[in-house]
């Protein structure tokens, strides 16, 4: 009965061309819309989401309380986040980040190149961050002072397709030169990370930093115990700060601390020092509305269009009663139809959102690609 249903829509569609035409393009153009923007808003949503470690990592953020009012902080001073690892038993590993978007890199003796992704961090960095080391050691490749983790790509710029590992760099960076040694090659972030890195070197290039309570510059992070409660550990910063702060005639200033879950940096921060540009929320509602608002105009366009050649169906009905077709078989045989045009409106749009993904990119500035077997909200939002 079903394949009989088919057929009669398939003939009906060649029969009236222009009119199916007109309706499977709009609905086809409206459906490639949503799969576009619903790849975005999914991947603005997943930032972050990559680490294993993602619903116990914060990042602390502070309001700095000054003669020139108050200030909210993405950045802390380096010896916060060690301090609080030796005073507080809910923390169980802490890194911290220092981003030069000015460094100049380059062989002995060979062309530099400007590296604005150049990232320094505590050997802890791999303890907390989901980062897939291609070659060397995580666990040591950051622990000497001199050392430094170049991306494949950056690699490849250096040392073509010799073995980086052992060789030594130059780095100009904060007014310093250092020489590095490449003690591990490490696959780039996925773009869904609030930071990404090029090269990532030590931290202990720049010596002891126990008294450096005035310099804001660090993206401290704290990888809390799984029972332990991020609101609880908040409570306690007021003693940190009436204990190192408030008396320190090195720090500057009174600070109200807090913790940030890393799964809302990208979207809801949008603090002094961030380490990188975020996206914004309300960007993802207003994509949200402009999805729904395309989707119910190509419906209402499709329904319009369906119910004013109904009219021209009136005989076709007539001649199916009196055939014997009953109420529920003609119910039956349309919805048919509109699932026939649907299905083929959606392959078209499916086609048209591959086609379209490589301009949409490079407006959007992302890398969103559309992957049927892993995407299972996709799958499921083609289907309703």
């Amino acid at each position: 009965m079903y394949r009989n249903f088919f057929k009669a829509a398939w003939r009906n569609l060649k029969n009236n061309k222009v009119f199916s035409i007109i309706n499977i393009v709009g609905l086809s153009v409206g459906l490639a819309s949503c799969i576009l923007i619903f790849l975005f808003i999914q991947h603005e949503l997943s930032y972050d989401k990559f680490n294993s470690h993602a619903k116990n990592i914060y990042r602390i953020t502070s309001e700095a309380q000054s003669t020139n009012g108050e200030t909210e902080l993405a950045v802390t001073p380096a010896p916060w986040a060690p301090l609080m690892k030796k005073d507080f038993p809910e923390i169980k590993e802490y890194t911290r980040l220092l981003k030069d978007d000015k460094a100049v890199m380059g062989e002995p003796g060979q062309q530099h190149f400007y590296e604005p992704e150049m990232v320094y961090a505590d050997s802890t960095f791999f303890s907390i961050f989901s980062v897939f080391i291609e070659r060397g050691d995580s666990r040591h490749a950051l622990e000497k002072p001199n050392s430094v983790i170049l991306t494949d790509e950056t690699a490849k710029k250096y040392f073509g397709d010799a073995n980086p590992i052992g060789k030594t760099l130059e780095i100009s960076s904060f007014g310093r030169n250092f020489n590095v040694e490449v003690t591990g090659i490490a696959k780039a972030l996925p773009t869904a990370s609030h930071f990404k890195f090029s090269g990532l070197a030590s931290l202990r290039l720049f010596g002891d930093m126990s008294n450096m309570w005035a310099f804001h510059m660090f993206q401290s992070y704290l990888l809390l115990n799984d029972n332990a409660s991020s609101l609880t550990l908040e409570k306690k910063f007021p003693q940190f700060v009436e204990k190192y702060i408030i008396n320190n005639p090195q720090a500057d200033g009174k600070n109200s601390i807090r913790l940030q879950p890393l799964t809302s940096i990208h979207l809801h921060s949008h603090l002094t020092g961030e380490i990188d540009t975020n996206g914004n929320i309300t960007y993802v509602y207003v994509l949200a509305g402009v999805a729904l608002f395309i989707l119910l105009i190509a419906c209402f366009n499709f329904m319009n269009l369906t119910t004013a050649r109904s009219l021209s169906r009136a005989k076709e009905v007539g001649l199916r009663k009196v055939v014997g077709a009953d109420r529920r078989q003609l119910l039956v045989q349309f919805l048919s139809e509109t699932v026939f045009f649907a299905m083929i409106a959606l392959i078209i749009a499916i086609v048209l959102a591959y086609l379209a993904l490589p301009v949409f990119n490079r407006l959007s500035g992302k890398m969103l690609i559309i992957n049927f077997g892993n995407n299972y909200s996709l799958l499921l939002l083609l289907f309703a």
